[in-house]
C-alpha cells in the first residue's frame, strides 16, 4: 500500500510540475546516500519530509532554470522586477513560471513602461509555462506547452482609497471575473448553457466572488495595458472576454475570444508570441 501511495504522489506532482516526479526520486536517492542514524516514531517520517522539501526546492529555485536554458525557456522573476511578478509564490513552486526569452524579454518592457508611466503599477503574472518538452501540458490550460504563453492579471485599484493596487481579487489569480454588465454579451452565460463546456466557468463558481468587493476594475490602465501587447510586434495573439474587449475598445484583430470548453477569460488576459 505504502508503494501505491508513492506512484500515486509521483504521478500527481510530475502531472502538475513537471519536474517534482523526478526531483522527489533524487531526493530519496540522496536521503539513502546519506545514511542518517534513524530516528524513532514521527520524527523520523519529519526528517524525511523536510528533506524532501528542501531537495525539491533546491532543484526548483536553483537547478532547473540553467537546465531550463537548455530548451530554449527562461524563468520570470520569482519577485517583483521590472513591475512584473507573480501573483502568488506557488506559481513559481509549482514550476509554472517559465517561457521563452522573447516572451520574458516583451513582458519586461510592457511592464516597465506602464510602470514609468504610471507610478505604483506592478503587473502580476498567473500560469506560463513548464521548463522543459514541447507539448507537455500545463493542466488544467489547452495551449501553455511550448514557453510561448503567458496569463496576466487585470490592474485594479483598492475601493478604500482609489489608489492602484499591487494585487489582484483573487489570491491565485484566477477564479474571480469582470463580468458581463447590463447591456453586454454575456458569453459565459452562453457558454454555460452546455454542460460540456463545465470547465469554462469552473473557476468562477468555486471562487468566492465576494472578495472583489475590495477592489475596483480600472478600466483605462487595462486599455492602456493590453493595448501594449496588442501593438508590440512580437505578440501575436489575446485573448479576452468579447464583453470586455467591446468595453475598452479593443477593436483589433489581435483580441480574440476562446472556445467555450477552454477558460473563461475576465478573470485574467492572455498573450502570446509568434
Amino acid at each position: 500500500m505504502n508503494i501505491i501511495k508513492k506512484v500515486l504522489f509521483f504521478l500527481i506532482i510530475t502531472l502538475f510540475t513537471q519536474v517534482g516526479g523526478i526531483i522527489y526520486l533524487l531526493s530519496h536517492l540522496f536521503y539513502s546516500l546519506i545514511k542518517l542514524n534513524k530516528l524513532k516514531g514521527y520524527l523520523e517520517t519529519v526528517r524525511r519530509i523536510s528533506f524532501h522539501i528542501a531537495v525539491y526546492l533546491i532543484f526548483t529555485f536553483f537547478v532547473i532554470p540553467l537546465i531550463a536554458g537548455l530548451f530554449g525557456r527562461v524563468p520570470l522573476p520569482i519577485i517583483s522586477k521590472n513591475n512584473l511578478g507573480p501573483r502568488t509564490v506557488w506559481t513559481v513552486i509549482l514550476n509554472r513560471h517559465y517561457v521563452r526569452p522573447l516572451m520574458r524579454e516583451t513582458a519586461f518592457e510592457i511592464a516597465s513602461e506602464m510602470g514609468n508611466k504610471n507610478p505604483g503599477i506592478r503587473i502580476n503574472y498567473f500560469d506560463a509555462n513548464h521548463p522543459f518538452c514541447k507539448g507537455y501540458p500545463l493542466l488544467p490550460h489547452l495551449s501553455h506547452n511550448d514557453g510561448k504563453k503567458l496569463d496576466l492579471g487585470f490592474i485594479y485599484n483598492s475601493s478604500l482609497d482609489n489608489s492602484i493596487s499591487s494585487k489582484t481579487p483573487s489570491a491565485i489569480g484566477y477564479g474571480i471575473s469582470e463580468e458581463p454588465r447590463v447591456g453586454e454579451y454575456n458569453r459565459p452565460l452562453e457558454c454555460s448553457k452546455n454542460p460540456k463546456n463545465w470547465m469554462y466557468n469552473f473557476m468562477h463558481n468555486i471562487y468566492p466572488q465576494s472578495a472583489k468587493e475590495d477592489y475596483t476594475f480600472n478600466s483605462s490602465l487595462n486599455k492602456e495595458l493590453i493595448k501594449a501587447f496588442v501593438k508590440n510586434k512580437n505578440i501575436s495573439k489575446v485573448l479576452l472576454e468579447p464583453h470586455l474587449k467591446v468595453r475598452m475598445g479593443l477593436n483589433f484583430d489581435k483580441v480574440k475570444q476562446v472556445q467555450c470548453g477552454s477558460v473563461r477569460h475576465d478573470d485574467h488576459f492572455h498573450v502570446q508570441i509568434f
